[in-house]
């Protein structure tokens, strides 16, 4: 019994005897020169003669350079590719390995049937708000309809908590109330102000020690009810358990997360250039769709896929869950593109992308649906010009192909390292561009456009990270939902500069949002009068000579009656402030009781 497969990685020594494997059976050798300077004869006829060698029982070693290893944190495979080398080391190898390989023509003409797309879409506020404050353009995404939901189901969870905790009299879930929407909104505005004032601990924002004593929470809220509401928040509700039907690992998220693309979509219309990445949120706990990015900031997380405008606003998000998910496996970028833009094809928007996501076969069919694409591109996916791969440029030189057929331009340029990219709307032509310095410098056109537009994902980040609210103690669905809340009073902020014919920083508008949310300082209740000649029991002072304990004094009552006991109260109107217990001596020594 033999199989055909690839025995291991091409050997670059000769050898005229073949060596036995490890059942016996000889291996022919290829002598093969270095990958990336074969010539695409020789990689022909290497394949060629590989996928004809016999192995019959080859070491697990020797299988190791062909296997292909997949889980939920690494979606691609491990084959090695000739140009492996000029890709991302920092990303999977290949996303988009779905694509076909086509017999794809590439000339040195420049692009002459470029298709003339125009954007039929209109920018605009699709729904207008109740009024032009920073809080009506807040209310205009975050509705009552959401509200409704997350009191529905925390109050829900409550009880699930409470039926679960009998036995526990003093457990704080017994003092849960129904939770209201004024309540809520409260509880929210108190959280956005966290970002606001860092403090490392929750339970600090309501100490009343002279280094902290922050009234602007302990007169809006108690810490218990805080604590409690933030312990029972619940998004969606909890499904019955059935080991047979598969469970979304998201259905703890999915309601907020449909909520927000479903409400960008009702009330906004996006420009006409848009931009597509992966956005990450700290977790380092156990969660079994957790990611590692060694290229972003935080490294581990849970990785959201964005659609945003060139100035940060989101129009639309994705979480990624793992393999099994609905754009997991096999062809994960070109899913993720076609499901992000699913809303906006056919209008002649113009889509910049990093290398995680393009190539010929996902920028041929975006073009086929109204929308154009540019973008940088990772040199070993399928349909690429080898030509402008292989050539070697110096600093400052450009090379470029192009697929007349379907309207693709394919270049590559080299500034500090070499670049490709890939472009259906702009060409390869060398333009002179300056930078924040003014330093003037020559770069193809489509990079010019994509630094321009490409950057709403990363502002979009930038901004949320001044006044991050997140927290490290809470669970991965509440700390995306609030997160996900963020997003919207971020959106909220870029609506109203652009909308309300005024302008504040996010600052500003943070704080007026929380100020609405919250409702203004608590106003106290007036103290009666107390009437002239009514003696009334005071509490003793804390002193510094007892390192801040409450003094004591002998009860004058009980002394009188030979009975030691100390007490707490005094009488401020009486001579010599006696100190007496509030019942019954307090009344017995002013004689109420007569």
């Amino acid at each position: 019994m033999s199989s055909e497969s690839v025995s291991g990685p091409p050997s670059t020594k000769t050898s005229d005897e073949a060596m036995p494997g490890p059942s016996g059976i000889k291996r022919r050798k290829v002598e093969v020169k270095n990958p990336q300077a074969l010539t695409d004869e020789e990689l022909a006829r290497f394949f060629e003669l590989s996928d004809t060698s016999e192995d019959d029982g080859s070491s697990e070693e020797e299988h190791d350079w062909y296997n292909i290893s997949s889980d939920e944190g690494d979606l691609q495979s491990n084959v090695q590719d000739p140009f492996a080398e000029l890709a991302d080391p920092t990303k999977p190898a290949d996303p988009d390995d779905s694509a076909q390989v086509l017999d794809v023509t590439w000339s040195d003409a420049p692009l002459k049937h470029r298709k003339n797309l125009f954007f039929t879409g209109h920018t605009a506020l699709k729904i207008q708000p109740n009024g032009n404050t920073p809080a009506d353009f807040f209310n205009l995404l975050v509705t009552d309809e959401l509200y409704n939901d997350i009191l529905q189901q925390t109050n829900a969870y409550a009880e699930e908590v409470f039926l679960s905790s009998s036995g526990y009299e003093k457990a704080r879930i017994t003092q849960w109330k129904p939770l209201t929407k004024e309540e809520f909104r409260v509880f929210l505005g108190l959280f956005f102000h966290m970002g606001t004032i860092h403090i490392n601990r929750l339970q600090d924002y309501w100490r009343t020690h002279h280094l902290f004593n922050l009234v602007c929470f302990s007169q809006r809220m108690s810490r218990n009810r805080f604590l409690l509401i933030l312990r029972c928040l619940h998004l969606a509700k909890n499904p019955l358990p059935d080991k047979t039907a598969p469970l979304d690992k998201l259905h703890k998220i999915r309601p907020i997360v449909d909520y927000f693309n479903k409400r960008m979509f009702e009330v906004y219309s996006p420009s006409r250039e848009l931009s597509i990445d992966e956005s990450l949120l700290a977790w380092r706990g156990r969660l079994g769709f957790r990611q590692y990015l060694p290229g972003k900031a935080h490294k581990y997380g849970i990785k959201t896929y964005v659609l945003a405008e060139p100035n940060g606003l989101t129009l639309k998000l994705l979480v990624y869950s793992g393999a099994k998910d609905i754009t997991g496996g096999v062809g994960h970028a070109s899913k993720v593109v076609l499901q992000l833009m699913r809303e906006h094809f056919d209008k002649g928007h113009s889509l910049f992308m990093d290398n995680f996501y393009n190539s010929h076969s996902l920028v041929q069919k975006l073009l086929e649906r109204a929308t154009y694409c540019t973008g940088t591109l990772r040199a070993n996916r399928k349909n690429n010009c080898r030509d402008v791969v292989n050539t070697k440029l110096k600093p400052g030189d450009v090379i470029a192909k192009c697929d007349e057929l379907n309207g693709i331009i394919m270049g590559k340029w080299r500034d500090k390292r070499e670049v490709t990219f890939i472009s259906t709307e702009y060409s390869a032509t060398l333009q002179e561009t300056q930078n924040r310095r003014g330093q003037k410098k020559m770069k193809p056109e489509a990079i010019i456009y994509y630094n321009k537009f490409m950057s709403g994902v990363e502002h979009k980040d930038q901004m949320l990270a001044y006044n991050a609210c997140d927290r490290k103690t809470i669970r991965w669905y509440k700390k995306l939902g609030l997160h996900t809340l963020q997003i919207l009073l971020l959106n909220a902020w870029y609506l109203y500069n652009k909308y309300s014919g005024l302008r504040a920083n996010f600052y500003d508008f943070r704080l007026n949002i929380i100020e609405n949310l919250v409702g203004g300082t608590k106003q106290e209740k007036p103290k009666k009068a107390v009437p002239e000649g009514v003696h009334l029991p005071a509490s003793l002072p804390k002193a510094e000579a007892t390192k801040g304990r409450v003094q004591r004094k002998d009860c004058k009552v009980c002394y009188q009656n030979k009975i030691r006991k100390q007490t707490n109260f005094y009488c401020p109107k009486c001579k010599d402030k006696p100190g007496l217990c509030l019942e019954p001596c307090f009344r017995i020594f002013h004689g109420y009781d007569k």
